[in-house]
C-alpha cells in the first residue's frame, strides 16, 4: 500500500510556474499576431516566409515544428522507462522526417502548396 509519501502531487510552486509558462507563451503569440506590418499580411507569407528560403530549410523547420511539447517532455521518460526499444522508434521517427524533408516538401514547395490537403483539391482539378 502507497502512503502519502509516495504520491507526487503538483505543489503551489509548480502550479505558479505552469501558469506563467502558458502566459508567456499566450503572451508571445498574441503579439505576434496582432502585430501588424505590410509585408505579413498575406496568409501565404504567414506559412512559408515570403518563400525567401529554399525547400530544405523550410523541410528541417517543418520537421522541428513536429515535435509537441507533449513529446519533449515524455520521450525522456520513455526513453528511462523502456531503454533501447525506444531508440528504435526515434531512428525510425528521424528517418521518416528526414525522407519527408528531402522528397515531399521540395514537391509541395515547387508547386506553391502549403498543406497535403491541397494535393488532393490539385489533382481534382487536373482531373
Amino acid at each position: 500500500m502507497a502512503s502519502d509519501s509516495d504520491t507526487l502531487d503538483f505543489s503551489l510552486v509548480d502550479y505558479a510556474v505552469f501558469a506563467a509558462m502558458l502566459g508567456v507563451s499566450v503572451a508571445i503569440g498574441l503579439f505576434q499576431s496582432l502585430r501588424k506590418t505590410p509585408d505579413r499580411s498575406n496568409v501565404d507569407n504567414f506559412f512559408t516566409g515570403g518563400r525567401s528560403f529554399s525547400a530544405v530549410p523550410v523541410g528541417l523547420l517543418l520537421c522541428a515544428s513536429f515535435m509537441s511539447a507533449v513529446q519533449v517532455l515524455g520521450v525522456p521518460s520513455e526513453a528511462y522507462l523502456y531503454g533501447f526499444k525506444f531508440l528504435y522508434m526515434c531512428l525510425g521517427q528521424a528517418l521518416n522526417s528526414l525522407i519527408a524533408a528531402v522528397l515531399f516538401v521540395p514537391v509541395f514547395y515547387r508547386l506553391k502548396i502549403t498543406s497535403s490537403s491541397q494535393v488532393r483539391i490539385l489533382s481534382i482539378s487536373f482531373l
